[in-house]
């Protein structure tokens, strides 16, 4: 992950982080280490050249005017971008703990997701009537809760048709995201009489899941 600096939102605080950046970026052994690119480094400074004179200005009311002050804006707008240029270059393993602070780049922690249960999630048919069947999961971890496993949620998927197939030769389809310990089924009444297989798995926001339920199947009614 590319590094980038948390700026400043202030002006006078963002003008004190400029500043004391430019002194460190031009101490030779600092440079040395954390400029990969001179052309990027340049630009920087073209643009810091511009911005000390304009802050000086905007900062004085009898210079202070419109354009100048949308100047800074561009100015601060043009920094920043230079800095995460020269940032994103810098591997994470150059930076010191005073770069950092100087900089303002701090280390960002890797995304983190719970792992999908290793164990199946526990299927019934809770009670059923004409067009409708509603079917109820139970968590084996914590059976006398509604709860889920930290982090995971139940991906149900159907497949309506002949009787007695194997759970090998059915295609599923119709994949349903399923939060709660139930979940009701509907159908119409040219289904009635089919068969309809329902197969269920935990499964966590990076898309890995678990063992598959034991297939449940029901002539509709």
């Amino acid at each position: 992950m590319q590094n980038a600096g948390r700026f400043p939102r202030k002006d006078g605080d963002f003008n004190s982080y400029i500043v004391a950046l430019m002194i460190y970026f031009l101490i030779p052994a600092n440079k040395l280490r954390l400029i990969k690119n001179e052309v990027d480094f340049t630009t920087l400074s073209d643009n810091y050249a511009l911005w000390g004179p304009n802050w000086t200005a905007i900062n004085n009311p009898a210079h202070r005017t419109t354009i100048l002050v949308r100047l800074k804006t561009s100015l601060m707008k043009l920094l920043k971008q230079n800095c995460n240029t020269i940032f994103a270059d810098i591997p994470n393993s150059v930076l010191t703990e005073l770069d950092r602070a100087t900089m303002l780049i701090f280390i960002r922690l890797a995304a983190t997701y719970s792992p999908v249960a290793t164990y199946a999630v526990v299927m019934s048919m809770d009670s059923m009537a004409h067009l409708w069947a509603k079917l109820k999961f139970v968590n084996t971890a914590t059976p006398k809760s509604k709860k889920m496993p930290k982090g995971n949620y139940i991906f149900l998927e159907t497949y309506i048709g002949l009787p007695g197939l194997f759970e090998s030769d059915i295609t599923f389809s119709n994949g349903k995201v399923v939060r709660s310990s139930n979940y009701t089924l509907s159908f119409t009444p040219e289904q009635v009489g089919k068969t309809c297989y329902v197969r269920v798995f935990y499964e966590n926001k990076m898309g890995e899941r678990s063992p598959g339920s034991v297939l449940l199947s029901f002539i509709i009614s």
